[in-house]
């Protein structure tokens, strides 16, 4: 008799719902891609609890998420495989305290201000990530966290461009007002007309080119990361910093970018490229960070220790 699929296998969420990651865990090892799948799968979790589910039953849940980690009783499956990796792995439960804060707070439907709004949200929802990747990756130096938090910013500030249209339906704005030329609700995003049209356009190149110099901080830290691993992250980086392009180039922002197949292949040899050749952060000690990326975030988890509050 064949045995059952478990439907919440964490590499299975990954393959169904995490293309990009999915594509380059085929670089790790065998063992890393699984605790991978596992921290994903855990993190689907709770961003599907945000997105998915009415904010009357997520808050409550999230809040059981919360107090699981605290160590009270454990509400799920993917809750209960990460608390196990956790412990082995020795991943910050700080980290994952703040993602689910941070999703607990999305639960408002936000309308970001400004800019220092924008990196602080997307510090708390991916740069988070990006502190709990370290130790799966078999990142143990300190020094390595305010660049992973860079990875996870730029490709959340990725993911905020290529969603405006699907944000602004079920009543989100994250491009910050400031950035908009003025405050604009997500209705009228939804609606538009050739002068708001151009105001998101503006909004969404500088959302793209504050992502670039994340992606390039992030990149500057990637010699902490053990070489296989290294490759398949920087896959992952390249492979989300192509979906930028694909949004400044769209007829409609409104309709999601992808980065087909044959582009992800590009973009993996390029990563390999990047690899073999390495020029910012091959030679020498590690590059310092600059303090001044987590001005926003200062004394958050993760963040450079020198950042100007």
């Amino acid at each position: 008799m064949s045995q059952a699929v478990d439907p919440l296998a964490p590499a299975d969420v990954l393959r169904a719902q995490g293309r990009s990651f999915h594509w380059a865990a085929r670089f790790m090892s065998a063992a890393t891609a699984g605790d991978a799948a596992v921290l994903y799968a855990f993190c689907r979790r709770i961003d599907d609890l945000g997105d998915e589910t009415a904010p009357e039953r997520a808050g409550p849940a999230l809040d059981a998420v919360f107090a699981a980690l605290d160590g009270g009783p454990v509400p799920d499956r993917e809750t209960e495989r990460f608390l196990g990796l956790a412990q082995r792995r020795g991943i910050s439960l700080d980290a994952a305290r703040a993602l689910v804060r941070a999703v607990r707070a999305d639960l408002d439907a936000p309308q970001l201000p400004d800019g220092d709004a924008l990196i602080q949200y997307a510090h708390g929802v991916a740069g988070t990530v990006g502190v709990m990747m370290c130790p799966v990756l078999g990142v143990r130096d300190p020094r390595a966290w305010p660049f992973a938090v860079d990875l996870g910013i730029a490709m959340q500030l990725t993911n905020i461009a290529r969603d405006v249209g699907e944000d602004a339906a079920s009543g989100r704005r994250y491009l910050p007002a400031t950035w908009l030329g003025g405050p604009l609700s997500p209705a009228e995003l939804c609606a538009g007309d050739s002068e708001v049209d151009g105001r998101v356009r503006r909004a969404l190149a500088r959302t793209l080119e504050t992502a670039d110099r994340y992606y390039a901080s992030a990149e500057r830290g990637m010699r902490f990361i053990p070489a296989r691993a290294r490759l398949a992250i920087l896959a992952a980086r390249h492979i989300y910093a192509a979906i930028g392009p694909r949004v400044l180039a769209a007829h409609d922002w409104r309709r999601r970018a992808a980065v087909p197949p044959g582009r992800k292949a590009v973009c993996s040899l390029a990563a390999l490229m990047a690899f073999a050749h390495p020029r910012t952060w091959d030679v020498g000690s590690p590059s310092a960070h600059d303090p001044a990326l987590h001005a926003s975030i200062a004394g958050r988890v993760g963040a450079d220790p020198d950042a100007p509050a």
